[in-house]
């Protein structure tokens, strides 16, 4: 017991609030808080631990804990809880800007997380992660661009006139309303590492939002998948998505868990190592999934290699690719269209690319890839 308790000390605070969260015995869960407490300033939280308290505070009080720092928590689960009702506010607004402009709208992270928290306003949101087809990713853009919002301009230039390049490179577009502050993603897929494929099956497979049909939910395996290989390739790790997997499995029936099993095995994703260990850490039950990991996870190693490049590479390439689309995209931004200008500088920079780097060319990349997606 004493080991344990030491073991908890050494954790920082972000994670210790994430183990009090996942906890369900009244004794781990005052443990871990009371560890929590003497290390916490809860006037200097870091922001990965504030937005757990919502469900902290409300997990305490479920198993009657007393609540440390209990005041201050109070006015952070206030901020967060009109901070996300904003939000969602404003997702009502623009679901139905788009329905009216004949946008098809699908909510992904928070948004369709929320849905499967007891209390929707315990999952604290930041901004607004949506999904639109790619046919009409420019159409809401430029919608979103007319009601207030600034964004990559450049970027959506591009994608109108070289769709495919465009999202062989990116997943989608950040905008933010010039007045209100408010953050909307604009997905046309819910990461680029993805083939085309995955979301196909999403539109196909999507599920009717509870809070709004007028727009669409991921299937909840696909969520599940996609959540926690955004949480594990995040720059800035956080509990967050691991209280998102065990909360969405808990609603997970047989035929969701098949589902899941499946969508894995054929998709073979290329983080889903770390995921396990990942769920390992945090002592989230594989086995109530029915999964063998580790035969999901055999090749992923070597698909890695194949992905990874070494920084400097990895800048290299960056460079001679951007530097031919920048100098036709001057042409695009200034209402002087070059297409032929643009193909000129793309071409040369992928030959350059090429010649420099033919060991990581995006063909045999890609080629290698397929082949290891097949089962």
């Amino acid at each position: 017991m004493e080991d344990c308790v030491i073991e908890y000390q050494k954790l920082p605070e972000w994670e210790l609030l994430t183990r009090a969260c996942l906890a369900e015995e009244h004794d781990k869960i005052e443990k871990i808080a009371t560890i929590w407490c003497q290390k916490a300033n809860p006037h200097d939280m870091d922001y990965k631990s504030m937005r757990l308290v919502p469900y902290f505070l409300d997990h305490l009080k479920k198993f009657n804990i007393p609540v440390p720092h209990e005041k201050r928590l109070k006015v952070i689960y206030k901020y967060w809880w009109l901070k996300s009702s904003w939000i969602l506010h404003e997702l009502d607004r623009i679901t139905e800007l788009f329905h009216s402009q004949g946008i098809s709208l699908m909510v992904t992270k928070g948004a369709a997380l929320n849905q499967f928290y007891d209390k929707p306003l315990h999952r604290t949101m930041v901004d607004i992660d949506i999904i639109v087809p790619q046919n009409q990713v420019v159409k809401a853009f430029e919608l979103l661009v007319d009601h207030g919002f600034r964004g990559e301009m450049k970027l959506c230039k591009l994608y109108k006139y070289f769709p495919k390049m465009t999202r062989s490179r990116r997943h989608a577009f950040y905008l933010i309303n010039k007045k209100s502050g408010l953050q909307i993603d604009l997905h046309w897929a819910m990461g680029n590492y993805l083939p085309e494929e995955v979301m196909d099956y999403t539109w196909k497979n999507a599920l009717q939002d509870t809070n709004n049909n007028k727009r669409k939910l991921p299937p909840k395996h696909v969520l599940f998948v996609m959540n926690a290989i955004n949480g594990v390739m995040s720059q800035d790790h956080h509990g967050n998505w691991i209280l998102d997997s065990k909360i969405l499995l808990s609603s997970f029936s047989q035929k969701d868990l098949t589902e899941l099993r499946d969508f894995v095995a054929i998709n073979k994703f290329p983080v889903w190592h770390h995921v396990h260990n990942s769920f390992r850490q945090f002592g989230i039950e594989h086995e109530s999934l029915g999964m063998d990991f580790e035969k999901y996870t055999e090749e992923i190693p070597e698909i890695a290699k194949i992905r990874e490049q070494p920084t400097l590479l990895k800048m290299a390439r960056t460079f001679v690719i951007n530097f031919g689309c920048e100098l036709a995209l001057r042409k695009l931004v200034n209402n002087e269209p070059s297409l032929v200008s643009f193909a000129f500088y793309y071409l040369m920079a992928k030959i350059a690319m090429l010649i420099l780097f033919p060991f990581v060319s995006e063909q045999k990349q890609a080629l290698q890839w397929k082949e290891h997606r097949s089962i």
